[in-house]
C-alpha cells in the first residue's frame, strides 16, 4: 500500500525529501504536539521529541495526544503512545531531557537533526540559544505560540548565507548582552548546561490567558507549512499571526538586522553551502613537526641574480648533487629565477596554522579533501587551503599509504626517474604565495579575483621520510571555493541538459540542425557533430563554431521532485537542488524580449563561463605572466596549468576584497581599481574579517562566477630562462604563453588529453550533439573577451539570480565527485 499516493501529487513538493528529513521537536505542550501529529502524518524519517514535564489536568483541552488516562505520566511517554495511530512510517525518538540543564544533549540531537522546532516556554534567552544553535548548524528555527484566539508561528530558514539573516536574533533582542555575547553561534556547541540564562519573569498561568486546541492546531499548522514551503525553495514572510475569531491572517517578512550578535558571528558558509561548492568527501590531519612561515609584506622579494637563476636550472637534470640516493630523483623545474625568502619576525599566523599538519588515517583534525594532495581546513570565519599534506591521490584515483609523500616514477624517463608526490617544495611554496598575490593584484583591474589568497607555508620535519634532503612543504591560503570548473561545473550541466532540454535531446535531427554541415559528419553510418576542440583546432574555427545565445531555445523548468541524478543526495543537498529549481522555475520561460539577447538561461551562462576565462587569460598575458606551461624533465607532455580545473567556482556569499597595488608598486595598473560593482545578484565570498588586510582595500569579485588557482608554476618574463640554452629568450617565452590560449581554448572545447581535466560522463548520443552547441558558445565567449571584444550577450540583472541557481544544481549533482 503506498500510503502518501495523493501526498506524493501535490505540486512542486518533493515527497524524496520529506521523508529524508529529522525533526527535533523541543517541548511537546499544546503547540508541539500538534506539531508532531502533523510531521508523522507528512512521513518524515524521524521525530526526536524532548520534554521533561508531566501531562497535568489542564493540558488535555489542547495538548493533542494525551487524555486523561495520561495526567501525572511523562509528557514524552505519553507522546509516543499517543502518535501510534497517527505515525505511518517515521521512527520517534522520545528523550526525557530538560533542555536547559542538558544542553548538551540538545545539541548532539540537533546534529542528527534537519530542522529544529522549538516548542518550549522557557523566555527569549533560551530562543535565542536555539536560534543561535541552528545558525551555527545551519538548521531552519521553527516556532509556534498561541493565546487566547491567536496563532503565531515563525520560520527562518537559516540557509546559504548565515551571516547575511535574518534569524529570529534580528528581530528580538533581549537586553542583557553580556548573556547574548555567552550565545553566540561559535560558543553554543560548548555549553553542557545553561542554567545561566534567566527564565522569563513573567509567565502566562491559565489564570491568566486563555487557550484552546484551536489556536494551538492552528499555530502548529502554520509553523509546519511555513516549514515546509521554505524546504522547498518558497520565500515566504518569516513570521504570520492568525486570529480564528476574526479569521484574520496577517504576516510580515523580517528584515536583516546589522546589529544582530548572531548574524554577525554566524559561520561564514552554511552546511549547504559547503557541501555543494566546497565538497563532501572528508581526510583526517594529525599535528606533526615541522616550521611555520607566515607570509606577509616584504617576506618575499623577486630581484633577478645569476645566483638564483643557476639555482633553478640546476633542476632541469636529477638531484645527484645532493648525493647518490638522489641520482635519479626529479623535482619540478620551473624556467625562471628563484625567489627569495626573507621570513618577517612579527608576522603571526592563525592559531588553527600555528603547527603543521599531515593527512593520516585516524588524524584528530577532520578536513575536505582537494584533489590529491590538500585539503581544506574550515574554521568559523576562513576556509584554508593546505596545499601539499601528503597522502597523494594519482589520476587513477590510487591512494598511496598513509601517511606522507611517496615516490612515483617520472613519466617519459628510462632512468628510472622517480619524484615526490603529495607536498610541495620550497621553490613551489614561495612561487605559488608571491604570485597568487601578484596575479590578484593583475585581475582586480577587470573586478576578478583569485582563489586562493596567501597565508604562508609549513616546512615538514618528519622521521623516516623518504629522500629527507628534499624540503617538503606545504603551501597554506585563504580559499574561496573548491569545487572545479571543468570536473564539477560543466559535467554537471551536461547531467541537466535533458532536464532543461527535453524536446531537443529526444530528437538528433533538430540538435543537428544547430550546426553547419561542415561541422557533421558520418560515424558508422549515424550522423554526428564534430567536438567543440576539434572545430577550436580548424582554421575555420569562426565558422565552425556556433554561439547558441543567438538560437532561441525553450528550456523546460526543471522538477523540484526527485530525478535519477538526485537519489543519491544527502538531504541538506536534495534541499539546495529543490530551492534552487524553484528559482529557476521563476524566471522560465524566458519572454521573448529576454531570450534576444542570450538565446536561453543556459546558453547565457556557458557564455559567461568562457567570457570570464577569457578575461583571466588575456590579463595575465597582458602583465607578461605564464600560468605554468613549459617542458622540463618530461619532452614528451609539457606541463600545463592553463586549464579549467584550475577555476575554482565562487559560493553565493559577498564582499570579497583584495590588497591594493601599495604591495607591489611596480605593479600599478594602467587604470585605477574600480569600485566595489553594483547590481551584484550572485555576490562572491569574501575574507575573513579577522585577516590583517593591508589599508587601502578595494572589493572585487562581485557577481562572478569563477576565480583562478594553482599558481605554484607560474612565472613572469623577467624571470624566465630557455630550458634548452639556459638563457632568457622572449620569443620562446611568448610562444609558450599563447599555446596556453590555445590550450585553454581546446580543453574548454570538451578535449581530456590534459590529465587535469580529465571526467568521465556517459552522456547519449542526443545530448553529448548539444553539449558541442554550449561549448561552442562557451568558447566564442573565451576567445570574444580575450580578444578585448564587446559582451554580445550580457544578462540582464533580473535573471542573475536564476543563472546562479543554476550553478548551484549542476553542483548539487557532482557534490560527490573528486577533483
Amino acid at each position: 500500500m503506498d500510503f502518501f499516493a495523493r501526498q506524493k501529487v501535490v505540486p512542486n513538493w518533493n515527497n524524496s525529501l520529506i521523508q529524508q528529513q529529522v525533526a527535533l521537536v523541543l517541548g511537546v505542550g499544546g503547540i508541539g504536539c500538534s506539531i508532531a501529529r502533523n510531521l508523522c502524518r507528512l512521513g518524515l524519517l524521524e521525530v526526536i521529541l524532548v520534554d521533561y514535564d508531566v501531562v497535568a489536568a489542564s493540558n488535555i483541552n489542547r495538548q493533542v495526544l494525551y487524555c486523561s488516562l495520561d495526567v501525572g505520566r511523562r509528557k514524552i511517554d505519553a507522546a509516543v503512545e499517543g502518535l501510534q495511530r497517527d505515525n505511518i512510517t517515521s521512527k520517534v525518538t522520545p528523550v526525557f531531557c530538560d533542555a536547559v540543564k542538558e544542553w548538551g544533549r540538545v545539541v548532539e540531537l540537533a546534529r542528527k537533526a534537519t530542522v529544529v522546532f522549538n516548542c518550549i516556554d522557557y523566555g527569549e534567552y533560551f530562543d535565542y540559544a536555539v536560534c543561535s544553535l541552528c545558525v551555527q548548524l545551519s538548521l531552519p528555527y521553527v516556532a509556534a505560540s498561541s493565546y487566547g484566539h491567536t496563532a503565531i508561528a515563525e520560520c527562518y530558514p537559516m540557509l546559504g548565507r548565515p551571516k547575511q539573516g535574518p534569524c529570529w536574533g534580528c528581530n528580538n533582542t533581549p537586553a542583557n548582552k553580556h548573556i547574548l555575547q555567552k550565545l553566540v553561534p561559535s560558543l553554543i556547541l560548548d555549553y553542557k548546561e545553561i542554567q545561566f540564562l534567566p527564565k522569563d519573569t513573567y509567565m502566562p498561568t491559565n489564570s491568566d490567558v486563555g487557550s484552546s486546541i484551536l489556536p494551538c492546531s492552528l499555530g502548529a499548522m502554520l509553523a509546519t507549512g511555513c516549514w515546509l514551503n521554505t524546504l522547498h525553495g518558497y520565500s515566504l514572510p518569516q513570521w504570520t499571526t492568525a486570529d480564528y475569531a476574526t479569521f484574520n491572517i496577517s504576516s510580515y517578512t523580517v528584515q536583516s538586522n546589522t546589529d544582530c550578535i548572531i548574524c554577525r558571528n554566524a559561520p561564514r558558509y552554511s552546511k549547504q553551502t559547503l557541501e555543494a561548492y566546497f565538497g563532501t568527501s572528508m581526510v583526517r590531519l594529525s599535528p606533526v613537526e615541522g616550521e611555520a612561515v607566515p607570509y606577509s609584506d616584504g617576506c618575499i622579494t623577486d630581484p633577478v641574480t645569476d645566483a638564483l637563476t643557476e639555482v633553478s636550472r640546476q633542476r632541469l637534470w636529477p638531484l645527484a648533487h645532493l648525493g647518490e640516493e638522489y641520482a635519479h630523483c626529479y623535482v619540478p623545474a620551473i624556467p625562471a629565477a628563484d625567489m627569495s625568502l626573507q621570513p618577517q619576525e612579527t608576522a603571526k599566523l592563525p592559531n588553527e596554522l600555528h603547527k603543521p599538519l599531515l593527512k593520516t588515517e585516524n588524524g584528530t583534525v577532520s578536513a575536505i579533501r582537494s584533489g590529491g594532495r590538500s585539503s581544506l581546513l574550515v574554521t568559523q570565519d576562513t576556509i584554508y587551503r593546505l596545499k601539499g599534506c601528503g597522502n597523494y591521490l594519482d589520476a587513477d584515483g590510487f591512494h598511496y599509504p598513509y601517511p606522507g609523500f611517496p615516490l612515483k616514477p617520472v613519466e617519459g624517463k628510462e632512468d628510472g626517474g622517480v619524484e615526490v608526490k603529495g607536498c610541495c617544495f620550497k621553490h613551489t611554496a614561495i612561487t605559488e604565495q608571491f604570485m597568487s598575490e601578484h596575479v590578484g593584484m593583475v585581475l582586480g583591474v577587470e573586478g576578478m579575483v583569485v582563489g586562493n589568497r596567501p597565508r604562508g607555508m609549513w616546512k615538514y620535519s618528519l622521521p623516516q621520510e623518504p629522500l629527507p634532503k628534499i624540503e617538503k612543504w606545504c603551501g597554506l591560503f585563504e580559499t574561496l571555493g573548491e569545487r572545479r570548473l571543468a570536473s564539477h561545473l560543466l559535467v554537471g550541466l551536461e547531467l541537466l541538459l535533458p532536464l532543461m532540454f527535453p524536446d531537443l535531446v529526444s530528437s538528433h535531427d533538430k540538435v543537428l540542425t544547430l550546426f553547419p554541415h561542415a561541422r557533421t559528419s558520418y560515424v558508422e553510418g549515424v550522423r554526428s557533430v564534430q567536438p567543440t576542440w576539434s572545430a577550436w583546432l580548424s582554421r575555420d574555427r569562426e565558422q565552425l563554431l556556433v554561439d547558441l545565445c543567438n538560437v532561441r531555445l525553450q528550456e523546460a523548468r526543471p522538477s523540484q521532485c526527485a530525478t535519477p541524478h538526485t537519489t543519491h543526495l544527502t538531504p541538506s543537498l536534495l534541499g539546495e537542488w529543490c530551492r534552487a529549481s524553484y528559482a529557476i522555475r521563476e524566471s522560465l520561460p524566458l519572454k521573448e524580449e529576454e531570450s534576444r539577447g542570450c538565446g536561453s538561461l543556459m546558453a547565457a551562462l556557458y557564455w559567461e563561463l568562457g567570457w570570464e576565462v577569457g578575461v583571466v587569460k588575456r590579463l595575465m598575458e597582458e602583465s607578461g605572466i605564464n600560468w605554468g606551461y613549459f617542458i622540463d624533465h618530461n619532452p614528451f607532455e609539457p606541463h600545463c596549468n592553463c586549464h579549467p580545473n584550475n577555476y575554482i567556482v565562487l559560493p553565493p556569499v559577498s564582499n570579497i576584497t583584495i590588497p591594493s597595488t601599495h604591495l607591489f608598486p611596480h605593479l600599478v595598473p594602467p587604470i585605477p581599481l574600480p569600485h566595489t560593482l553594483s547590481h551584484s545578484f550572485f555576490p562572491t565570498p569574501f575574507l575573513s574579517h579577522t585577516s590583517p588586510l593591508p589599508p587601502h582595500t578595494s572589493s572585487q569579485g562581485e557577481g562572478k562566477l569563477l576565480a583562478p588557482v594553482d599558481f605554484d608554476l607560474a612565472f613572469r618574463g623577467e624571470r624566465f630562462f630557455s630550458p634548452y640554452t639556459g638563457q632568457g629568450d622572449t620569443e620562446l617565452f611568448h610562444s609558450w604563453v599563447h599555446t596556453e590560449y590555445e590550450e585553454m581554448g581546446r580543453t574548454l572545447g570538451g578535449d581530456q588529453s590534459n590529465t587535469g581535466v580529465q571526467t568521465a560522463t556517459t552522456l547519449s548520443q542526443e545530448t553529448t550533439a548539444l553539449v558541442w552547441g554550449f561549448r561552442d558558445t562557451m568558447v566564442k565567449g573565451y576567445s570574444c573577451s580575450y580578444n578585448k571584444g564587446q559582451n554580445l550577450h550580457p544578462l540582464p540583472d533580473h535573471l542573475k539570480v536564476a543563472m546562479r541557481a543554476l550553478v548551484t544544481m549542476a553542483l548539487v549533482l557532482t557534490a560527490n565527485h573528486t577533483s
